[in-house]
């Protein structure tokens, strides 16, 4: 049976006292209201967006896996560098590693189209060197 994971709720408030922040203060930076931030931290909501747990894990410039109890780490993630890209930049990117793969086999099948048809001119030119060359006596 597969584990099952949450957010550990604990860790909120751990984060909130070392930081010194009233729940308000936390609501705020982690982008949702103090009422839900409040039923969050006391565990009462657990079933929260992503959207929301990115948004905890921003706040508290932490990382998912470590609000998730998945790691004893608070330090955040590395950032990676389309962190540092604008939206446009980020989406420009990140469309391009989807037609990545498409490209790399529109490449591929270039190429070996390319050696066929060097194969064949190769195979034609010694036909016509046969048909040409004079009788060996």
């Amino acid at each position: 049976m597969a584990e099952k994971i949450g957010l550990r709720a604990d860790r909120l408030l751990l984060l909130r006292d070392r930081n010194g922040w009233t729940q308000m203060d936390a609501a705020y930076r982690c982008h949702c209201t103090q009422g839900n931030y409040n039923a969050i931290e006391r565990g009462l909501r657990t079933n929260i967006t992503l959207n929301t747990l990115a948004g905890l894990a921003s706040g508290y410039d932490t990382s998912i896996e470590f609000l998730l109890g998945l790691s004893n780490d608070p330090a955040p993630r590395p950032k990676s560098a389309l962190d540092e890209l604008s939206d446009d930049e980020a989406e420009l990117v990140l469309t391009y590693q989807e037609c990545l793969p498409l490209m790399r086999k529109a490449i591929r099948e270039a190429a070996q189209n390319i050696l066929r048809i060097q194969q064949s001119q190769s195979h034609e030119s010694l036909i016509v060197k046969k048909k040409v060359a004079p009788p060996q006596s």
